[in-house]
C-alpha cells in the first residue's frame, strides 16, 4: 500500500497478435499457447472426451510413483487411424541419451514394441513382430493395448482387448513371450509423455486419439500398484490440464515437457 507498482500490463495498448511485450517496470511478458487440447465427440449418443494426439502431445512431470525399476505394466486405450502400418509413441518416459527409461510404441508392420533402458542411454527393444491386422485389429478401431515386463525373468508380453469404457478384465496375448534381460530399469527424471517422446521432439503418434493411459509399478493382478491413470473421456472440451486418478494424483499438462508452460 502506497508503494510503487512492480508490474503493469495494459492489454489495450498491444498491437494485434502480440507474443511478448515489456511493461513500464521492465518486466517481460510472453504469450504461451497450448498446441494440445481435449475435444468431445458423440459416440453412441453420448459425448466422450479424448486427447488429440496427431501432432499434439501431453506430459506429466517425473515423480516417485513413476520411478519404476523392477516390473512395469503399461495399458493404453486409443483409436489409431493406421494401426496396421503406422508407427509412433503411445506413452513413455524416454528422453534423449541419459534420460531413457521405458517407452511403448506402435511399430507399423511389426505391430507394437516396448523399449527399455537400464542405464539411461543404451536400450533394448522387442516387438510383436507382425502387423496388428493378424489379430483382427483394423485401422480406425478403438482398442486397448498392453505391454508388461518383469526383471525377475526378463519376460516381455504384449496384449490387446476390445474397446470398453472400463479397463479390460481379460486380455488376449499378441505373439509369443519376448525377453529383455535387465536387472532393473533406469530411474531417470524425464517426464512421462503421451503421443511423443524425447521431450516432444521425436516419434509422434501417427494419427488417432488417446482415450486413457494406465501404468502400474509391477504387474496388475500380481501385486502391481497403479502409478498413473489418465482418463481423457471424462474431460470437457478444451481442457489443458487435469489430475490423473491414481494415488499419485499428478497433474497432466497439454505439453510434452510435463509443465504448465508450453512455449
Amino acid at each position: 500500500i502506497g508503494g510503487a507498482p512492480v508490474a503493469t500490463l495494459d492489454f489495450t495498448a498491444l498491437p494485434d497478435y502480440s507474443l511478448s511485450t515489456t511493461d513500464a517496470q521492465g518486466n517481460v511478458w510472453r504469450s504461451y499457447q497450448y498446441a494440445s487440447r481435449t475435444t468431445r465427440r458423440v459416440v453412441g449418443g453420448a459425448a466422450v472426451g479424448y486427447a488429440t494426439v496427431t501432432g499434439n502431445v501431453w506430459g506429466m512431470p517425473d515423480s516417485a510413483a513413476l520411478s519404476i525399476t523392477s516390473a512395469i505394466d503399461i495399458q493404453v486405450r486409443a483409436r489409431g487411424d493406421a494401426w496396421t502400418t503406422g508407427s509412433g509413441t503411445l506413452v513413455g518416459k524416454y528422453a534423449g541419451a541419459g534420460g531413457r527409461s521405458y517407452i511403448f510404441q506402435q511399430a507399423g508392420s511389426n505391430g507394437i514394441s516396448l523399449t527399455l533402458s537400464q542405464d539411461g542411454s543404451n536400450q533394448l527393444q522387442v516387438l510383436t513382430g507382425s502387423s496388428l491386422s493378424l489379430v483382427g485389429i483394423q485401422n480406425g478401431q478403438t482398442i486397448w493395448l498392453r505391454a508388461t515386463w518383469r526383471a525377475s525373468d526378463g519376460r516381455v508380453q504384449f496384449f490387446f482387448a476390445p474397446d470398453s469404457a472400463t479397463p479390460p478384465g481379460s486380455w488376449t496375448q499378441i505373439g509369443t513371450d519376448k525377453n529383455i534381460a535387465y536387472a532393473s530399469l533406469y530411474d531417470g527424471t524425464a517426464p512421462l509423455e503421451i503421443g511423443v517422446s524425447n521431450i516432444g521432439l521425436t516419434s509422434p503418434f501417427v494419427s488417432g486419439d488417446f482415450r486413457r493411459g494406465r501404468i502400474f509399478n509391477g504387474i496388475e493382478g500380481s501385486g502391481g500398484t497403479l502409478a498413473f491413470d489418465a482418463d481423457f473421456t471424462t474431460l470437457q472440451d478444451d481442457t489443458y490440464a487435469f489430475r490423473e486418478s491414481s494415488a499419485n494424483n499428478a497433474v497432466v499438462y497439454a505439453s510434452s515437457n510435463g509443465t504448465q508452460d508450453n512455449p
